[in-house]
């Protein structure tokens, strides 16, 4: 089976410069860029110019929308179709409470199936009539979330898990509903750091700097296997896990 490589829509990453920065390094056979509020972009906000920024592989970009109301997204859906790409995907998945709370998102998972069906299918004609002289349509899909447990308010989430960035987090910024911290970290920060970091060397190369790093220990583990071990047994318990890790740089 032939690979497939995906740069999947991040909020305040996928934008054209990190696109132009990953090509850099090589390709993938697919772009997302940020999410599109649909109505903010038919009301011409002032951050949507740079949303459809599209200058590294026009042809492999897919647009990712989501908004309140049908109108809205059909005619972002038809504002997109005037511009290069490859698809337009539907964001059905956003928990975020900032999202959610609009209508958007997630939310259409919640409302009544009729309504969210009339929405799909009206983005979905819209993409179709908006292909001529034999041009192929985009693409349309759509981003679902199995189940909505993580977004309702009787649900929030406020206890600190440890090792992660909860903490500070709800400190910075004042939040009690931990997923306003939960949505910006983790992940989105560990992408960020690999590639800046995969740039630092690659600077330091040209001066024969090069750099390695080992894992030492994880909680009472020293190899290999008993990092696997103490892993599985602070899964089970709800825990996590320090440890000691070792970077070595030569020629400095």
């Amino acid at each position: 089976m032939n690979s497939y490589f995906l740069l999947a829509p991040m909020a305040t990453l996928s934008h054209e410069a990190f696109r132009r920065t990953v090509a850099s390094f090589g390709f993938c056979d697919e772009y997302f860029n940020e999410m599109i509020n649909a109505g903010s972009l038919i009301h011409q906000g002032p951050f949507e110019k740079y949303y459809l920024m599209n200058e590294t592989a026009k042809e492999k970009l897919v647009w990712q929308i989501t908004g309140s109301r049908k109108d809205y997204m059909v005619n972002a859906a038809s504002v997109l179709c005037g511009l290069e790409g490859r698809g337009i995907d539907i964001n059905m998945g956003c928990c975020a409470p900032q999202i959610a709370c609009t209508g958007a998102g997630i939310s259409w998972m919640t409302k009544p199936v009729t309504e969210t069906m009339d929405m799909v299918r009206s983005v979905k004609s819209q993409i179709e009539n908006s292909a001529k002289d034999g041009k192929t349509p985009l693409r349309l899909s759509v981003k679902l979330r199995l189940g909505d447990e993580d977004f309702t308010e009787e649900k929030s989430f406020t206890a600190y898990r440890p090792g992660h960035a909860d903490y500070a987090g709800s400190v910075k910024y004042n939040h009690k509903d931990l997923r306003n911290v939960l949505e910006r970290s983790s992940a989105r920060k560990t992408a960020i750091e690999v590639a800046v970091g995969a740039v630092a060397k690659l600077v330091l190369k040209k001066f024969n700097i090069e750099g390695t790093s080992k894992i030492l220990q994880i909680g009472n583990g020293f190899t290999e296997e008993e990092f696997h071990r103490e892993i599985d047994a602070a899964k089970l318990e709800g825990d996590t896990l320090g440890g000691k890790f070792e970077v070595t740089f030569k020629n400095l």
